[in-house]
């Protein structure tokens, strides 16, 4: 649950400055703020393969 929590608070905070506050985003900050995401992705995503590696042998 806490995983989850990381991603969720800083996504509603980028909401609530995005919506609620009128916050400008130039390109630049977007860009910053894709790149942030994809580091996320890419490294979620090696964690989930790194331990499904891990577990394989314990199955076999």
């Amino acid at each position: 649950m806490s995983v989850a929590l990381q991603y969720l608070t800083p996504v509603l905070q980028f909401l609530i400055g995005y919506f609620v506050q009128r916050e400008a985003m130039p390109p630049s900050r977007w860009a910053g703020f894709l790149l942030v995401w994809l580091a996320l992705v890419l490294l979620t995503w090696d964690g989930l393969r790194a331990g499904r590696r891990e577990a394989l042998p314990e199955a076999a």
